[in-house]
């Protein structure tokens, strides 16, 4: 996985790898990619094979029918948590239209924890630039972070997926598939 900063789409923080015990992570000051999954499925959605990745790269996936002949849509899928506990993993609900609030476009300094900073920087989503599994036979490909704002990133703690070969673009996965026979869903 290949990661960029955009700050123009709140993606300002510089992605590093790190390491927790045996687990290698990659993520920022608010959030970390602990896992990848790839998954192979049939015209119905459901899984014919898949792998487990080490994040942010891995000659060592854990494989169960991977490739598997017959697949007609392959999917990249990350598990996101937060670095430290904050509002987000509470259980509050809300909702945000920036474009009734517009406080992404605010240009001028806020003040958080007592010290000046940008606004855009308070976010810290993750803008996931390219992925590529098995030397380039699956490939990942991001859209432009202002083409569509809100698919384009990691924003938040979670799974996520996106289909290989398509629109870059990532969407919520309810709940994270563990064996072979189950099925894709997201919200589309």
């Amino acid at each position: 996985m290949a990661f960029e900063v955009q700050s123009d789409c709140d993606a300002a923080e510089e992605v590093k790898n790190g390491k927790t015990g045996s687990k290698t992570w990659a993520g920022n000051s608010k959030y970390r990619i602990v896992e990848a999954y790839i998954y192979w499925t049939n015209s119905n959605g459901k899984i014919i094979g898949m792998a487990a990745c080490n994040v942010p790269a891995s000659s060592n996936c854990v494989k169960n029918h991977a490739s598997p002949k017959g697949a007609t849509k392959q999917y990249l899928a990350v598990a996101v948590t937060l670095v430290k506990s904050s509002f987000e993993d509470q259980n509050i609900h809300y909702q945000y239209f920036d474009e009734i609030f517009g406080l992404s476009k605010l240009s001028h300094p806020s003040i958080h924890d007592g010290k000046a900073q940008n606004l855009h920087n308070l976010n810290n989503f993750i803008y996931v630039k390219s992925a590529t599994y098995k030397g380039g036979a699956l490939n990942f490909k991001a859209k432009k972070c202002r083409e569509d704002r809100a698919k384009s990133l990691i924003s938040g703690h979670g799974y996520f997926i996106t289909p290989f070969g398509r629109d870059g673009v990532w969407e919520n996965l309810y709940y994270l598939p563990d064996r072979i026979g189950q099925y894709i869903t997201t919200p589309n």
